[in-house]
């Protein structure tokens, strides 16, 4: 990566209330001591209705362009390389998989539906058509100073209360769920389960929707997880009129999809 003769893009996404609330994205370009320019920011934007995955991946399709639009003048300045400097795992882990998610209609390894393809198919596009090359790093965030830079750019973007909203991002909330901390891939052996849907995520380019809800088990009266799992489109009326469901799954562990759904009282509330 330390690479005298090549520019240095850092970049950062940040999201406040994450999912579905601000967000902002930042950028701040390095040159090497040859072109005899300070860094500079040159990214600051904010978006509305956004996740903090989809900022980190925004900020990435904005420095291809920033690169695309200036690769003349790179050029002129005797530069032939350009790294795309990142904390975001997601990015890091994921760019070179979107080629091969594409190939397989936008479906994972699993089969479940890619989170973010139509940000990830402008990345291909992109990227794609770029005339110099870029590579992306990723480096741990707030290592050094121009790091700790774009992260705070990045946060007070998301600090502002004006901004875009984030197309692409489609988000159902049902209500606030119960229980704190991150929901993970739900378990589907077959079973049979009360829940409480919380929320819902409409998926580009997929039959299904992602939904997020909390297993509540009628014998210990309380709440045992949080989970996600994926619910046909044609379905979706379900989770707008109905929080509490009884549902079905069915027994892929690696793509778990609710088959069938019922609507239920809140096993919660005292009988009047």
């Amino acid at each position: 990566m330390y690479d005298p003769h090549a520019i240095k893009i850092y970049i950062d996404g940040s999201a406040y209330g994450n999912p579905g609330h601000f967000g902002g994205i930042g950028g701040i370009i390095e040159y090497p001591d040859s072109v005899q320019r300070e860094k500079e920011i040159f990214l600051e934007e904010t978006y509305f209705v956004t996740t903090n995955n989809r900022m980190e991946l925004r900020a990435c399709l904005r420095a291809l362009q920033y690169i695309a639009d200036n690769t003349n003048q790179f050029r002129l300045w005797g530069i032939t390389r350009v790294i795309i400097v990142t904390d975001s795992v997601y990015v890091n882990n994921n760019n070179n998989s979107a080629s091969l998610w594409k190939s397989n209609g936008w479906r994972n390894g699993q089969g479940r539906p890619v989170e973010n393809a139509d940000l990830w198919k402008d990345f291909l596009s992109r990227r794609s058509k770029l005339k110099i090359t870029t590579e992306i790093f990723w480096q741990k965030g707030k290592t050094d100073e121009i790091v700790k830079e774009v992260d705070r750019t990045a946060k007070r973007a998301a600090k502002k209360n004006i901004g875009k909203k984030d197309v692409g991002y489609v988000v159902g909330k049902v209500s606030k769920a119960a229980q704190k901390g991150a929901s993970e891939l739900f378990k589907a052996k077959g079973q049979k389960e009360t829940v409480r849907i919380y929320r819902y995520r409409l998926l580009s380019r997929s039959d299904n929707i992602r939904v997020y809800f909390e297993v509540y088990s009628m014998e210990g009266k309380c709440f045992t997880g949080k989970y996600y799992a994926y619910l046909d489109k044609c379905t979706i009326d379900m989770v707008h009129r109905h929080g509490w469901s009884e549902v079905s799954f069915n027994t892929n562990t690696k793509y778990p999809i609710i088959e069938e759904i019922t609507a239920k009282e809140n096993p919660t509330k005292d009988p009047e």
